[in-house]
């Protein structure tokens, strides 16, 4: 029997792959297909909208790595994309949202993953993506803004997370009160 040499190299190259080594022209990854969509539901406030879209996302394969470290961070993700789900308030989606971010970002950082895209300029339309992607990638950087509307979430962005977080990581604090603002105004301006 011969042996098919260009489907063992094949494989080879397959499982001796690295994440931060995918070709630069791949910019999304299909297991967060839909992110920004639950990012902005939960910047609106919009429960049944960030409930669906958050079912839709734990549909299929949760990851594309399975090393080290991977089993909690896609747990963490799975548990926040589950709160957004069953949230009761804009303080729960944002809570979820801000878990399942640094989920993945656990995950990333794990497996060793970059990335190479390019955040917007911070303006209101992209603030809530700016601090999800910058849990995604371990990126807390806010950058300024002149948008008048995001200058009391940048100021308490540069303050200290209160100690008072019942145990939950800072990040995840801090971005949770970001994105619970957004869903605060969004809600009350209709």
């Amino acid at each position: 029997m011969r042996t098919p040499w260009i489907a063992i190299l094949v494989l080879v190259g397959v499982a001796g792959c690295q994440c931060g080594e995918q070709p630069a022209e791949v910019t999304v990854a299909p297991h967060y297909a839909g992110w920004e969509a639950v990012v902005d539901a939960v910047a609106r406030g919009d429960r049944r909208d960030a409930a669906e879209r958050s079912r839709l996302m734990t549909e299929g394969e949760p990851s594309l790595w399975s090393g080290p470290g991977a089993e909690d961070a896609n747990a963490r993700v799975g548990a926040g994309l589950g709160f957004i789900a069953m949230a009761e308030d804009s303080e729960e989606l944002a809570d979820g949202l801000a878990s399942a971010a640094l989920g993945c970002g656990d995950c990333h950082a794990a497996a060793g993953a970059t990335h190479e895209l390019e955040r917007p300029a911070l303006a209101h339309p992209t603030a809530a993506r700016w601090v999800a992607w910058g849990l995604v990638w371990h990126d807390p950087r806010i950058p300024a803004s002149e948008d008048e509307r995001l200058q009391p979430l940048i100021q308490q962005w540069s303050e200290p997370v209160p100690k008072d977080t019942d145990g939950v990581d800072p990040q995840v604090a801090q971005a949770a009160r970001w994105f619970a603002a957004c869903a605060r105004c969004h809600s009350e301006s209709g």
